[in-house]
């Protein structure tokens, strides 16, 4: 019974908090980069998407923030920082971003931050996205292998079989 008594106690301290902060609205933030492969001078999209998980309160005052590198990135369409004035409970919003790399090599693509006001609540609340993390930006030269057409060399080598096969012919050896 004497040890039943704390442990009652405790739980009781953990109900009571957790109910405290059920009151709170809690967001989720997701950053995610939407290109498979990112190239240098080829643009990447890059997607926020931010939940409100409460079931009856919304998000006030929501801002978000990111930085990118002038030097880096040259900034194709959207703002690297977007604001709600409310997100309402049970839903989500989302913001692109469209920039174009000037770098190539492996880069960090770290998080946003994120600002809100939680129901009734002055003070203000902070948090940070998911991060893509390391991702290679390869060099514009491994696009144009990859994915640009090669027609050329593909008629090049059509004629010079065709000079073979006649020549061939012309000896009588095919």
């Amino acid at each position: 019974m004497r040890l039943s008594l704390p442990i009652l106690l405790a739980v009781y301290l953990v109900v009571l908090v957790s109910s405290d902060s059920v009151d709170n609205v809690r967001l989720a933030v997701s950053k995610e980069i939407l290109n498979e492969f990112v190239f240098q001078e080829k643009e990447i999209t890059i997607l926020y998407t931010i939940y409100n998980f409460h079931e009856s309160r919304a998000a006030k005052d929501v801002e978000l923030f990111d930085i990118f590198a002038e030097t880096e990135f040259t900034l194709i369409h959207g703002s690297p920082s977007a604001r709600w004035t409310v997100i309402p409970a049970s839903s989500n919003v989302t913001h692109v971003l469209i920039l174009k790399p000037q770098i190539s090599g492996v880069h960090n693509f770290s998080s946003a931050t994120i600002t809100y006001k939680s129901g009734d609540l002055e003070k203000s609340s902070f948090l940070y996205s998911s991060a893509p993390g390391l991702l290679t930006i390869h060099r514009l030269k491994e696009y144009n292998k990859r994915f640009t057409s090669h027609t050329v060399s593909k008629i090049f080598t059509g004629r010079c079989t065709i000079y073979v096969m006649v020549f061939l012919s012309s000896f009588n050896l095919l």
